[in-house]
């Protein structure tokens, strides 16, 4: 069997090429591609970290505004209906409430009063 010696010369300049394209390019590429993975899995990191932190803030906050909501609620007082009381303060002036089963004929008399007005100017 003869081996063509042109053969020989490609098969070493091959395995020349591979050694040399894997020393500087592969290399590079995958230490690049590698650096860039640990940067994402650091970012994915901070990223889980900064919502952990979010949501304590967010149930400090939230206790907190249910702490504001529970002295608001203490503070607030406590009014009796109008209809129970005798006379109301109104811009100084103390007035009788009107009980809640004639305000509906109120209402009524005083949307007469306004038409019956109404008609009397346009006639």
């Amino acid at each position: 069997m003869q081996v063509n010696f042109t053969i020989v010369v490609q098969a070493v300049n091959f395995f020349v090429a591979y050694a040399l394209m894997r020393r500087f390019l592969f290399r590079p590429t995958i230490s690049m591609l590698e650096s860039e993975e640990a940067y994402g899995v650091q970012l994915e990191t901070q990223v889980l970290d900064q919502r952990a932190q979010l949501e304590t803030l967010e149930k400090n906050m939230q206790s907190e505004w249910g702490g504001y909501q529970n002295k608001i609620a203490q503070k607030i007082p406590v009014l009796e209906p109008l209809e129970k009381r005798d006379k109301v303060k109104v811009l100084g002036i103390r007035i009788t409430p009107i009980p809640s089963d004639s305000q509906g004929e109120m209402v009524d008399q005083v949307a007469s009063a306004i038409t019956d007005g109404i008609r009397d100017v346009v006639y």
